[in-house]
């Protein structure tokens, strides 16, 4: 027996749903969609689950799986969430940075399977905002222990002269700062795109480089995208619906979110330097007329997920307009057509700018 009140499981017993649904540790809860074809939809609360292929397991979209005994309450909205460790750090930053802190964490899964890669902006704000200038790249075998660790300074000489070529009637060396450092598995090169924000007199352009999953940096610092506008804090997931790349990033000038969209991650020939004259300087194309905001308030830190078993995208960024609030909206199946109102997340998490990473049963 289970109650489903709105977007929570209130209630279960301790028997199998179905027959061939096997307790693994804890509770597992089929929906009822036995009955629909494949492909079909069905909503619950407001989320949408589809129909799986006859056969799939516990790992598959149409289950929820819930640990622990007895009687609980969970959360499948992707609405509720709460802080670890008391609200510690996971790892001691000081460790593991040059300057004593990290912002802009971002996690993904090797490729491989074997373990997780982190990255994020090596700072603390007692340095000034424009300070820094290093990245730290960081793999764990299960996010609890950091086996290894890698750095980006783009002051270094070698990365001074790299962004020397691009732009070769610029004094580089006054470039302000270098941030939110994000990192997506490029199956064309078979390496991993490590794309950040890079601060110039002008304004902000994103840089990329390539790396392997020993954290081995391949290529020096190259233009990735820059639409003739200041612009912060890229996003990329892929779209199989779409089978092409998307990419939201900020744009300072009116304080939200816009958009472009790419066949590929990296241009045909990676060794081919991007144009720093063209309107797109690689793969990337604007996609026009689409921007988000929230009534020009100061919104960034966007990252795009998509629950298990949901057709629907959801973009969750931070507004740290009159206090930091996490933020969630949805869009559709194309990462487009953002909904107006959107939400304050519950929970007692006080997040800023991060990434959402779906944990399985493994």
């Amino acid at each position: 027996m289970v109650s489903i009140t709105g977007n929570t499981i209130t209630e279960w017993n301790a028997e199998n749903v179905s027959g061939e649904v096997k307790n693994r540790g804890g509770r597992a809860i089929r929906l009822a969609l036995g009955t629909l074809a494949e492909g079909s939809t069905v909503t619950i609360g407001g989320n949408t689950f589809r129909k799986n292929a006859a056969g799939l397991g516990l790992d598959e979209p149409d289950f929820v799986k819930i640990s622990g005994a007895g009687s609980a309450s969970v959360d499948i909205s992707g609405n509720d969430w709460n802080d670890l460790f008391g609200s510690q750090e996971v790892f001691d930053t000081k460790a593991y940075t040059k300057t004593g802190g990290m912002r802009d964490a971002y996690v993904c899964r090797l490729q491989s399977g074997n373990g997780f890669m982190l990255v994020g902006t090596d700072m603390t704000s007692r340095l000034g905002w424009t300070s820094n200038h290093i990245m730290d790249l960081m793999l764990s075998p299960d996010l609890i222990h950091w086996t290894k660790e890698a750095f980006i300074d783009l002051e270094s000489e070698e990365n001074l002269a790299a962004l020397s070529k691009v732009f070769p009637d610029m004094d580089t060396e006054k470039m302000t700062a270098a941030w939110a450092p994000q990192v997506i598995y490029d199956p064309q090169t078979q390496k991993y795109v490590l794309y950040y924000s890079v601060g110039f007199p002008d304004y902000h352009r994103t840089f990329y480089q390539l790396l392997d999953e020993e954290l081995n940096i391949l290529t020096e610092p190259r233009l990735y995208f820059s639409p003739g506008y200041d612009i912060i804090d890229a996003d990329i997931v892929w779209n199989a619906v779409d089978q092409q790349y998307t990419m939201l990033f900020k744009c300072e000038q009116t304080n939200g979110f816009d958009r472009a969209t790419a066949p590929t991650l990296v241009p045909a020939d990676p060794a081919t330097p991007a144009d720093p004259t063209a309107p797109n300087t690689t793969v990337w194309t604007v996609t026009p007329d689409f921007h988000v905001g929230e009534n020009n308030q100061a919104i960034e830190g966007m990252s795009q997920w998509r629950p298990i078993g949901d057709l629907r995208w959801r973009l969750a960024y931070i507004n740290y307009s009159g206090g930091y609030t996490y933020r969630m909206r949805y869009m559709d199946e194309h990462c487009l057509n953002v909904d107006a109102a959107g939400h304050t997340i519950s929970g007692n998490l006080r997040a800023q700018h991060g990434c959402v990473l779906k944990l399985t049963q493994q």
